[in-house]
């Protein structure tokens, strides 16, 4: 086999995606990758992407989903804030990826409140920090298999994250989880489905009370066997 040449930044970018197609399309029906195959690439491809990517714990889905939006993003490599944004307009998108099991979870963090808070202040900086992630873009929730293959993903828009944070029932640890069970009777997340239904409504209609909020933060049970 004649060796890869690589003369130019595009060559190596080329390179790797060829191998990475390789790989996924060699090992599509295991569902996961050898142990013996991860042990030769994995040293070198982590000191790789320790290289390129600060934080790349947590930003290597965030670099990922920018390369895959129709117009050209940039990806902040700060910890707090938008994770993606778009260049030319600056509208911010928030990006969760969650491993597809019997369930998938969608943690946002958010502001904790503090002992001698109001109610008003503190939701008024709950509103703050959803501005500061999703503005005029929204979030991006990504279900993927082992592979890192997309199975579904949904975009809720940043007019509904808004209205949806501002009526919820936040914890004293400023965390909350869009956690969605998977059916096992249709194999959707019904809860993530509701989520996208009521945001486009809010689209279209561009007025909350056309939302049924109750609808909104009820559990939805699974498909009746």
């Amino acid at each position: 086999m004649e060796p890869d040449i690589v003369q130019t930044s595009k060559d190596f970018a080329l390179l790797l995606r060829k191998y990475r197609n390789t790989l996924l399309v060699t090992y599509k029906d295991e569902k996961v990758i050898p142990p013996e195959i991860c042990a030769i690439v994995s040293e070198d491809l982590s000191r790789l992407v320790k290289m390129i990517i600060p934080h790349y714990q947590q930003k290597l889905s965030e670099v990922i989903v920018a390369a895959e939006q129709p117009t050209p993003h940039s990806v902040s490599m700060l910890l707090t804030g938008a994770d993606i944004i778009e260049k030319g307009t600056n509208s911010k998108t928030e990006v969760k990826v969650s491993v597809c099991s019997s369930h998938v979870n969608f943690n946002w963090n958010l502001p904790t409140k503090r002992l001698d808070e109001t109610d008003s202040s503190y939701m008024n900086r709950v509103r703050d920090s959803i501005h500061d992630k999703t503005a005029y873009g929204g979030a991006i929730l990504r279900v993927e298999d082992q592979l890192g293959n997309v199975m579904v993903q949904f975009h809720l828009s940043y007019a509904f994250l808004m209205e949806y944070f501002s009526r919820l029932r936040i914890n004293a640890k400023g965390k909350h989880n869009m956690r969605s069970a998977l059916c096992d009777v249709c194999n959707k997340f019904h809860r993530l489905e509701k989520l996208l239904h009521w945001s486009q409504v809010l689209d279209r209609e561009k007025q909350a009370y056309k939302v049924d909020w109750d609808s909104v933060f009820t559990v939805e049970p699974k498909c009746s066997k």
